[in-house]
């Protein structure tokens, strides 16, 4: 299903070869031209990220090579801390001489 969208099957009436009334299932494509034409694009361009979502063009590049003296960029790794993440691992924890597979471990956010 696309933005909504589900294909939609059609019972056609037709007559059988003994003269009595059938039905043939007609279904409607999944995905028209446009539709179609939009996730091979998108497939497309996914294909040239890496598994952070960087172009790979960039990322691989001989210029991305902070060794190399005429490079136009590098990368540098960050860190960030997922506040929700860390509530859950906390939380967790007090559970821990106690584990259970039935139990969901979520986060709500709550203003201050």
């Amino acid at each position: 299903m696309l933005w909504g969208w589900a294909p939609v099957d059609h019972m056609v009436p037709e007559p059988t070869a003994d003269g009595h009334l059938g039905y043939r299932i007609e279904r409607e494509p999944e995905f028209d031209q446009e539709q179609y034409d939009m996730l091979a694009a998108l497939e497309e361009y996914e294909a040239g990220l890496n598994a952070l979502g960087l172009p790979l063009s960039e990322t691989t590049s001989p210029l991305a090579d902070p060794a190399n003296p005429h490079g136009t960029h590098w990368y540098e790794p960050t860190v960030l801390r997922d506040y929700a993440l860390a509530a859950i691992e906390e939380r967790e924890a007090d559970f821990k001489e106690h584990p259970s597979r039935a139990r969901i471990f979520g986060v709500v956010r709550r203003d201050r």
